[in-house]
């Protein structure tokens, strides 16, 4: 299967408008779409209290990967049925070019404590990340397999241990690997934090059958969606380190 970029890193938070601050106004990105909805008690069968969902979506103004930030606005946390707490594996830091950083690179922290490193440059855009996996030679084996991105081991020095890389728009879009006994929680999907990697593929029930061949745990059911003159096709599983992968498919009505 081909995998032919990736999409969108998806950020769950707990305040849109921190979330519009320090990436649009700090980093300069560029706001793509903001949508608030309203959920009644019972409405969501995930969280029956009523709460508020609201989407808030950065990218670099053209076209690349973006950054979806989920936030959602819940009056009694543990009253869920799952934790909330901050991921521990999984996204560890984002890497972002930003035109209004001057100076050597710097390590700043979104409003819920993922790291974001900073270097500076002529435009803002996102540049990459560092996952914390659980097992470095299990991931190497595993993104081969299920998303065929070949992993290189990293050079002598470096302060991860392997990478892959995979087309953004006119960019490279780099996913560091980085080994660490951090506690693994359960992925409900929720914790805050990076979560979720989407990526464009060509063919998505082939893709996550390959997945679940190799291994893979499914996270959700493969989804179809309208958007107007295309179909959306979506299929979910989970990364060793536990974080959600997803491949998408835009099929022409």
């Amino acid at each position: 299967m081909t995998v032919h970029t990736i999409s969108h890193i998806a950020v769950n938070g707990s305040d849109a408008d921190a979330y519009g601050k320090f990436y649009v106004d700090d980093l300069g990105l560029n706001l793509v779409r903001r949508v608030q909805s309203e959920f009644v008690e019972g409405q969501d069968a995930e969280i029956p209290q009523a709460h508020t969902h609201e989407t808030i979506i950065f990218n670099n103004g053209e076209r690349g990967v973006a950054i979806e930030a989920i936030c959602r606005t819940i009056a009694d946390p543990s009253a869920l049925p799952y934790p909330m707490d901050p991921i521990k594996l999984g996204v560890d830091r984002i890497f972002i070019q930003s035109s209004k950083h001057d100076g050597a690179d710097i390590i700043l922290q979104d409003p819920d404590g993922t790291n974001v490193q900073v270097s500076a440059g002529d435009r803002s855009y996102i540049k990459g990340l560092r996952m914390l996996v659980p097992n470095y030679q299990a991931s190497k084996a595993f993104w081969p397999a299920t998303l065929g991105l070949e992993v290189l081991d990293a050079p002598t020095g470096s302060d991860y241990d392997g990478f892959t890389e995979v087309r953004s728009g006119a960019d490279t879009f780099r996913i560091e690997l980085q080994e660490s006994n951090a506690p693994h929680l359960p992925t409900y999907g929720y914790q805050l934090g990076a979560g979720r990697l989407a990526f464009t593929v060509d063919d998505v029930e082939g893709t996550l059958n390959q997945a679940l061949a190799a291994g893979a745990e499914q996270f959700g059911e493969l989804g179809r969606f309208s958007l107007g003159p295309v179909t959306m096709v979506a299929g979910f599983w989970l990364e060793p380190s536990g974080v959600i992968l997803q491949a998408l498919q835009f099929i022409k009505n």
